[in-house]
């Protein structure tokens, strides 16, 4: 388990490995679409919080804690800040989306925040992490589980997408229904 890299000592720039803070770890998925750039120098001095393929992320700090996503290698080069930790999953023994899933969960994320720390702004620490008991199934019925769950997300997601464009028929037929009745068509 690593930490990423501390924040105020870099600088910004328009091209360079990518830096992945709180904001971009959501609820089991990386958002790439608003991210910074770092110095190679500086990510090449943070070797500790670099990013490999399969690292899952989980936030420490914040309104965000304990979100977490899987990197499955979207950029080259990527690097983390302090408020997001690395969890390097052995390959052979937990598949990096079970464990993602597993640390998404509702009785999950009430272990996290139970044990955070309320101060000026919320934290867990790697310790917290450390001592998390993971349920360790063999691999293949890990994949099993991630599968029924990318399923159902899959579902839920598209229920979602219906209902919202059943809305937006909704709220579009509203002011026809409206002018139909104070006119005295209906």
């Amino acid at each position: 388990m690593r930490k990423g890299g501390r924040g105020p000592l870099y600088r910004s720039q328009p091209e360079g490995p990518v830096f992945i803070r709180s904001e971009n770890v959501l609820w089991g998925k990386l958002n790439l679409s608003d991210f910074v750039h770092i110095p190679m120098a500086f990510h090449e001095k943070l070797s500790r919080s670099q990013l490999r393929p399969g690292d899952v992320l989980i936030n420490l700090v914040g309104a965000s804690i304990g979100r977490s996503a899987v990197f499955a290698g979207e950029v080259s080069e990527a690097n983390v800040n302090q408020a997001v930790a690395v969890l390097s999953p052995i390959p052979e023994k937990v598949d990096s989306r079970y464990l993602m899933r597993f640390l998404n969960c509702t009785r999950t994320q009430e272990v996290i925040h139970g044990g955070k720390v309320e101060t000026a702004r919320p934290n867990i620490s790697l310790g917290d992490l450390r001592v998390l008991k993971i349920p360790l199934p063999p691999r293949e019925r890990q994949r099993h589980i991630v599968a029924y769950l990318d399923d159902l997300q899959a579902k839920v997601d598209a229920l979602k997408k219906l209902q919202s464009e059943t809305a937006a028929e909704l709220d579009a037929l509203m002011p026809s229904i409206l002018s139909k009745a104070f006119s005295g068509e209906l």
